[in-house]
C-alpha cells in the first residue's frame, strides 16, 4: 500500500492465558506493517502476563512502537481501561481489541484501504465470525458462524442511528476508527458497561459515516464469561449488567428520536429483556419489567412469551431456510448483473407497498433508496416496536394506493394476498417471484 498511516491497536487483556498467543501471533502476522501496538493488562492472575512478555521482543522487531502497561490491582472497568490505553495511541487510525479476539492476517490492510478509498468516513467495520471458548487459530472455518450473512459493503444509511437504537449490529473487534474522532466526540463512557455500543450511538447520531466491508477479517470470541452471552456462566449478573447499561444508553440518545419512536424504542427494550429473562428464568428481572411495563402503560406481550411448539419450531426452521435460498439467489443474481429493479422499472412500478419488515424487506428498501421508485410503506403487524424511514402501518390500517404490493415473509402468501386484496385493487405479488422470473 502506497500510502500507510500508523495503525493503534490497543489491546486489553484480562485472565486470557488461553487466548493471548492466538491473538498475539494474528497481530505479528498481519501483512500492513506500519502498526504500533500498546497493550493493558488489568491485574491477570494467571499466565497472560508472562505470555504477552514472551512476545514482545519479536513484536518489537517487527512494529514501530510496543508499549505494555500493566495495573497494579484489577480496575474491572473496560471503558475506562481501554481509554487509557487509546490516550497513549499516536496512530491515525486506532483498532480496539480484546486478548480473546484472532485477527486475519489481512485484517489492517483491508480497513485501511477502505478508509483511503471512503475519506468521508470515520468509522469502518466489518464481517467476522464468531467463534467458541475453545476455538483455536486456523481451525476449520465451518466451526465457526458468519455475523452478517447476506450484506454488502457500503457506506452505511442515514438510518444507523434508528437501528442502533434498537439493536448493536456491529462487532467491536471488526472496528477501524480515526484518531481524530476521539478529540471531536471524546473517548468512551466509563459509567457504561457496553462501552461499544455507546460510542456507536454517540457518533451515528452526531452523522459521523460508516463503511461497512462484506469481508470476515475477525474471529469474536463469546466467551462463558462474556457480558453479552446470556446463556452460560454467572446469567442473571450479565442480565442485570446488560439492563442497565442498555436503559442507560438508551435513555442518553431517546431525545434524537420522535416521540412515537421513542414510544417504540422502549416498548422494544423491555420486551427484549422479558423475553431473556423470562427464557433464562431470572425471576427478579421478570418482576421489574412487568412493573415497568404496568408503570407506562404497555401492553403485555403474551405471545412473546409463549413456548413453540415442536411444528412451530419446524415452521421457522422452513421459514429461515426459504430465506436463506431467496438471499443466495438474490446474490446470484447481482452477480450475473440482474437487477431487481429492473422489474419494477419494466412495469413501470413507480410506488410501492411491502409486506413484512424482515431481512428481505431490508435488503429490497436498500436497493430502492435514492432511487426514483418510491416506497409509500411496509405492512407489518409489529409496527408499534418497528423503526424505519418508511411509514409503517398494519394490514387493518386504510392502505394508500400503490402500483403494486411486495409480499416479503416467507409463509402464508395465499392468506395474505387474500387479505390485501380486500383492502386494495393494485398488484401483489411476492418477492420470489421477482427474483426467479
Amino acid at each position: 500500500m502506497k500510502d500507510s498511516p500508523l495503525v493503534s491497536i490497543a489491546l486489553l487483556t484480562y485472565n486470557h492465558e488461553k487466548y493471548i498467543k492466538d491473538c498475539l501471533t494474528s497481530i505479528l502476522e498481519q501483512s500492513y506493517t506500519n502498526l504500533e501496538v500498546v497493550i493493558l493488562d488489568d491485574a491477570s492472575n494467571d499466565k497472560t502476563v508472562l505470555f504477552i512478555e514472551s512476545y514482545l521482543e519479536i513484536l518489537r522487531k517487527k512494529y514501530k512502537n510496543i508499549f505494555f502497561l500493566k495495573n497494579r490491582t484489577n480496575k474491572g472497568n473496560i471503558p475506562h481501561n481501554m481509554n487509557c490505553i487509546l490516550r497513549k495511541c499516536n496512530g491515525v487510525y486506532c483498532k480496539m481489541l480484546s486478548g480473546d479476539d484472532i485477527l486475519n492476517y489481512n485484517c489492517i490492510s483491508k480497513l485501511v484501504e477502505c478508509l483511503l478509498n471512503y475519506p468521508q468516513c470515520s468509522v469502518i467495520y466489518s464481517n467476522g465470525f464468531i467463534v467458541h471458548d475453545n476455538y483455536r487459530r486456523k481451525d476449520i472455518i465451518e466451526k465457526t458462524k458468519n455475523l452478517y450473512t447476506y450484506r454488502k459493503s457500503e457506506i452505511e444509511s442515514q438510518d444507523l442511528f434508528k437501528k442502533l437504537m434498537f439493536s448493536n449490529h456491529i462487532m467491536a473487534p471488526s472496528v477501524l476508527i480515526k484518531k481524530d474522532i476521539l478529540k471531536t466526540y471524546g473517548f468512551l463512557d466509563e459509567s457504561i458497561s457496553y462501552e461499544d455500543y455507546e460510542y456507536w450511538l454517540r457518533l451515528s447520531s452526531q452523522n459521523v459515516k460508516f463503511y461497512y466491508l462484506n469481508e470476515c477479517l475477525v474471529y469474536y470470541r463469546r466467551t462463558v464469561n462474556s457480558l453479552t452471552n446470556f446463556s452460560k456462566g454467572k446469567i442473571n449478573r450479565k442480565i442485570k449488567i446488560g439492563m442497565i447499561s442498555d436503559r442507560k444508553t438508551l435513555n442518553k440518545y431517546l431525545k434524537y428520536l420522535s416521540k412515537e419512536e421513542q414510544i417504540k424504542c422502549i416498548k422494544f427494550y423491555y420486551y427484549k429483556y422479558l423475553k431473556i429473562c423470562w427464557e433464562e428464568k431470572y425471576l427478579l428481572g421478570i418482576i421489574k419489567i412487568l412493573w415497568k411495563l404496568k408503570e407506562k402503560n404497555i401492553v403485555f406481550p403474551k405471545d412473546l412469551l409463549a413456548k413453540p411448539s415442536k411444528n412451530q419450531y419446524k415452521e421457522n426452521n422452513e421459514k429461515q431456510k426459504k430465506v436463506i435460498k431467496l438471499l443466495e439467489r438474490w446474490i446470484l443474481n447481482i452477480q450475473y448483473g440482474k437487477s431487481i429493479l429492473d422489474y419494477f422499472r419494466e412495469n413501470n412500478y413507480k410506488y410501492i407497498g411491502i409486506y413484512g419488515l424482515g431481512c428481505l424487506a431490508n435488503r429490497l428498501c436498500e436497493e430502492m433508496r435514492n432511487t426514483e421508485i418510491k416506497i409509500k410503506y411496509i405492512i407489518d403487524r409489529n409496527s408499534d416496536i418497528l423503526l424505519s424511514d418508511f411509514k409503517i402501518v398494519t394490514i387493518e390500517e386504510q392502505l394508500e394506493n400503490v402500483d403494486v404490493i411486495v409480499i416479503t415473509v416467507a409463509e402464508k402468501y395465499d392468506k395474505i394476498k387474500e387479505q390485501l386484496q380486500n383492502k386494495v385493487s393494485c398488484k401483489i405479488i411476492h418477492i420470489e417471484d421477482i427474483l426467479y422470473r
